[in-house]
């Protein structure tokens, strides 16, 4: 049977694209954001290739190609059929929105990586490079004494806006994630549009509060 090994082939295939793609997608970005003489184990490029691999290797599972692998199972009666007939496949996946769909994967594929590269970040913020140009970071914090309670903030020296935002709050605070981006201020805006209806009023520490569940932070931090 043919059915099998071409099974095999694409899940291997996928999930050394997915791996590739994960190392690319926070490997890369923990050598722009570490100094040199930041700890190994902080890098988190074998986490993401790791999961990079296995959710590519999920999908090809659970999207066989749209059921081509119907067709490769079956005895081949006449090429020149087969040929006609997956041009026309094709051309129906292709107005059918093909595009869409991988953009749909892709983005449902980058999210957990995202996540998983900015809730690393937050660990080791201490090593952290003070960004260049127009790029910062956008974070979440929490407050240990106050469960539900976050805030949502842009900042150039994470370590630094630590332990200010400890020193106003006058309790233990904690990085939930950091994310790097090129547009810090319009991320931070966006993120607070969203969760408005969460807003906080003012405790003392600005009005950059917000009262979250953690599937609501899980949400920002994939960003």
């Amino acid at each position: 049977m043919i059915v099998i090994p071409a099974i095999l082939i694409t899940l291997v295939e996928a999930a050394v694209i997915g791996g590739l793609a994960g190392a690319v997608i926070c490997g890369m970005e923990d050598r722009r954001t570490l100094p040199p003489d930041a700890p190994k184990e902080l890098r988190t490029a074998h986490r993401c290739a790791a999961e990079g691999a296995l959710l590519s290797g999920t999908i090809s599972l659970a999207f066989p190609f749209f059921g081509v692998f119907d067709d490769l199972g079956r005895p081949v009666a006449s090429v020149g059929d087969d040929a006609v007939g997956f041009a026309d496949d094709a051309a129906k996946l292709a107005r059918g929105g093909a595009g869409q769909v991988a953009r749909s994967l892709t983005r449902h594929l980058n999210a957990p990586l995202k996540l998983e590269a900015n809730v690393s970040r937050a660990s080791y913020y201490r090593w952290l490079r003070m960004p260049k140009g127009a790029s910062g970071y956008v974070y979440v914090v929490e407050d240990i004494a106050n469960v539900g309670r976050y805030k949502i903030g842009r900042t150039i020296e994470p370590a630094r806006r630590l332990r200010e935002i400890s020193s106003r709050v006058g309790n233990k605070v904690k990085f939930v994630c950091i994310i790097h981006t090129n547009y810090m201020r319009i991320l931070e805006h966006a993120l607070h549009l969203a969760f408005a209806p969460q807003r906080l009023p003012n405790i003392g520490a600005g009005t950059e509060w917000f009262s979250l569940s953690r599937l609501q932070v899980a949400a920002a931090c994939s960003l």
